[in-house]
Parts: C-alpha cells; sequence; structure tokens
C-alpha cells in the first residue's frame, strides 16, 4: 500500500514541476487511504502526522486536495417530467458535466426551495458555493462555463442570436403546452377553451416556423438544438394523441437523428 508519506512528497515534486493548476485539476486519483483519513471539514484525523509545519509546500498542497476533493456538489431541483429539467441535464450532459449535478427530488410546492428561489421554480440550481441561479436558461449558460468539452452557447455574433432565439422558440412550445396539459384537466367552458386554443396555435406556428429552417440545424451543438429537442421530446410525452410529426418531415427526421444522442438518450422523462 501508499504510504500517505509518499504521496505528499511525490505531490510536492509534481507542484514544482507542473505548477499547481496543472497538479489539482484531477484530484480524485488520491488513494482511499489517504481519503479516509480525512473528517468532512477537511481537517485530519489523529491517525495521520503532516510533516513539519515549515515544510510549506507539503502542507499547502496536502490541504489544498482536500478542500477540492471534498468540495460539494452542485445540487439541481429535479423532476422526471419537466421539460425544463430535462434541458438542463440535457446541456450537463453535453458538456460532460452531468456527474457534478446531484438531483434533489422535489416538488416545486416544497418550502425548501424558497430559501434559493422566491419564485418555488423547478428547476433550480444550488451552486457549490451555496448560490442559485434560476431558471433553465440561466442556468445552462452558467453550466456552459463549466468543464472542458465545446461550449453549446456560441460567443457573441449571429450565431450566437440564432442560438438564443431557438431557444426561445423550445421554450416558447414548452410554455404554452406545460399550462395547456394542465387546463384540459378542468371543467370546460368558453373561457378555457379559447385558451386552450391559444395555446395550440402557438404550437403549431412554432413547429411549422422550425420546419422551414430546420435543414440548418446540428446535432445538438447548441442550446437553441437542444432546447427544441427537449420540446420536441415533451410533445411525445403528454400529447401523444396530437402527433406533430405529420407535415414535419424534415423536422421529424432531424429529431429522429438527435434523440439517440447522449444529451436527450440518457435525459428521457417519466412520470
Amino acid at each position: 500500500m501508499i504510504s500517505p508519506r509518499f504521496i505528499f512528497y511525490c505531490s510536492v515534486v509534481i507542484l514544482h514541476v507542473f505548477g499547481y493548476e496543472t497538479l489539482y485539476q484531477k484530484t480524485d486519483n488520491l488513494p482511499a487511504s489517504v481519503l479516509n483519513t480525512i473528517h468532512d471539514d477537511g481537517q485530519l484525523k489523529n491517525s495521520i502526522k503532516l510533516p513539519p509545519g515549515d515544510i510549506f509546500p507539503i502542507q499547502f498542497v496536502f490541504k489544498t486536495a482536500i478542500y477540492k476533493e471534498r468540495k460539494q456538489k452542485m445540487k439541481i431541483t429535479f423532476s422526471h417530467a419537466s421539460p425544463y429539467v430535462r434541458k438542463v441535464m440535457a446541456c450537463a450532459i453535453a458538456r460532460g458535466i452531468e456527474n457534478q449535478l446531484e438531483k434533489w427530488s422535489i416538488p416545486a410546492t416544497d418550502p425548501s426551495i424558497r430559501p434559493y428561489n422566491p419564485l418555488s421554480k423547478v428547476p433550480t440550481l444550488v451552486k457549490d458555493d451555496g448560490g442559485a441561479l434560476f431558471d433553465s436558461p440561466v442556468i445552462c449558460e452558467y453550466l456552459d462555463t463549466i468543464g472542458t468539452a465545446a461550449p453549446v452557447f456560441p460567443v457573441a455574433g449571429p450565431a450566437r442570436w440564432n442560438a438564443l432565439r431557438l431557444q426561445a422558440l423550445g421554450d416558447g412550445i414548452m410554455d404554452a403546452s406545460q399550462p395547456r396539459r394542465r387546463e384540459m384537466g378542468l371543467p370546460q367552458d368558453d373561457g378555457r377553451i379559447a385558451y386552450i386554443e391559444l395555446q395550440q396555435g402557438k404550437v403549431a406556428r412554432a413547429l411549422d416556423a422550425l420546419e422551414q429552417e430546420v435543414s440548418a440545424f446540428g446535432s445538438l451543438t447548441t442550446i437553441g438544438e437542444i432546447t427544441v429537442a427537449c420540446a420536441l421530446g415533451y410533445l411525445d410525452f403528454r400529447f401523444a394523441s396530437e402527433p406533430w410529426r405529420p407535415g414535419h418531415p424534415k423536422l421529424d427526421a432531424w429529431y429522429a437523428q438527435v434523440v439517440q444522442l447522449p444529451p436527450l438518450a440518457h435525459s428521457m422523462p417519466a412520470g
């Protein structure tokens, strides 16, 4: 078994040769024999003795490794049925950081959300520093700053504006579909029927617009494409009796391809 003291001295050498950032981009390689000697608050248990305090690099390296290893995960309020949560998870998968998110399964009505989001909405992201972000467009843009995968939010310019416009169109389909489903389950009067038809019209026009431009879409490479795909998935999930594919063959073909990619395949709705 590798002794903790050996790890200490190797760390010093690596620190001087490669520098601090290179050394601690990954700390999950520390042996369990070392990590198990650390309390959750980052303090050493009595069974492990650090080298003398005047050997500063060793103290600095080891304590920093402890902090990085014990750093709290981000937490996302989670619902298997929410298209907005799916959008966030699909973005995280595309970025390769889904393992950094802890799923906090909780209804939006639970008062535990309120300290983080006064609107008490799902999704809400609790960052590893305890701060919170909401809702899905903001959360996704924040996640896009983490990890090393290609960004899904293009840099400033026409490509960015197009991606944001598509995101708004996909979000709009969700915004029109979720409350319509709720209203459909209530007693129908003239006002409610008119509202349902209004929301149906929004979705129909959005689908027609997407059919006209889907030929330029990529394979979930932007936040716009991810959002549109999640919106189409929600229509399949909640409105299977109202198929959207007839009249939209190009959109159907594109979705059939991207739904098999990890961001969508690993975030299928349920419930």
